[in-house]
Order: C-alpha cells, then structure tokens, then sequence
C-alpha cells in the first residue's frame, strides 16, 4: 500500500498534513474537515490559504483519486461531502476578502453571506460553541479579523472556491 502525504502548512493548526492512500481512494484529513461539521478557520493563526488551496486542488484534481474520506472525528465521508465543505471554506474565505477590498463592513459582509441559502446541506452542520456562537459566525469574525490585520493573501483562487460572496 502507497501513502502520499501532502503538508498543508498552517490551516486547522500549525502543521497540517493529509495521508492519501491512492490505490484504496482513501484520504485521510485529520480534523481539517468532519462530516457532522463545518470547517473551522483558527483564529491564532496566520492561515496560509494559498497553501492550502494548493493541496485541495491536488487531491481533490484526479477524479476516483480520493473517494473516501477519513476525518479525525465522526463518520466517513463521500468526495462530495469534502467537496462541499471546500467549497464552503474558499467561497466563505474569497467572498470576505473581496467585501473587504470593496470597503464593506464586517455586518455587510456577514448578511451577504447567509449560510442557509447558500449551502442549505451545510446548515444543520452550523453547531455552536459552549458560548453559543456558531461556527459559520465565528468563520466570519474570524477571517475579517485575518483581513483586517493585514496578514496575508486577502484571496485565494481555485477551480472549487469561486462563488461570488
């Protein structure tokens, strides 16, 4: 059996990797990606998103490559169900740094970004913290925190993550 890892950098935490088994389609994610969630963006951070987006693209490239899905916590996941929450994470990540560069306010960015219409499968996944804040909120306040900061890539291009926000 073949393992291929791919570092990701800083994106969950500091030193992400993903172990690809090719032959199986497997591909292990660690806690970057859950199937009863919704990725989370780390607030003591400096994300490399660029980085990131890389290693998805790479993974995410060959069709039958990766069909099966292992995260660190809950049950196995379909490549759909990577796909959307990619999807999710650059469109949310995208949409925030072009409102930003537009001059928006981070309440204009967080109403132009409604969750349930945009990713209805993923709202039920939008579970709160022991403070009662949802993650989707958090993603939000957290990437403009990131963009206001000054820290970093205020984009990140890609086939899979370019839904206008």
């Amino acid at each position: 059996m073949t393992f291929r890892l791919a570092y990701y950098s800083r994106a969950h935490t500091i030193s992400d990797i993903v172990v690809l088994a090719p032959e199986d389609g497997i591909l292990f994610v660690g806690d970057l990606f859950f199937k009863d969630g919704l990725p989370g963006f780390n607030e003591w951070l400096d994300p490399d998103v660029e980085r990131w987006r890389a290693v998805l693209d790479e993974v995410l490239g060959e069709p039958g490559l990766c069909e099966t899905v292992v995260s660190g916590h809950g049950a196995v996941m379909t490549r759909a169900d990577l796909e959307t929450q990619v999807r999710y994470a650059f469109d949310l990540w995208n949409g925030l740094a072009r409102a930003f560069q537009d001059g928006k306010t981070l309440e204009e960015a967080r109403c132009a970004f409604d969750l349930a219409s945009r990713y209805p499968d993923l709202a039920p996944r939008n579970i709160k913290d022991s403070l009662g804040r949802t993650v989707h909120a958090e993603n939000i306040r957290k990437i403009w925190k990131h963009l206001t900061a000054g820290s970093g890539p205020l984009g990140c291009q890609g086939a899979r993550g370019d839904q206008e926000a």
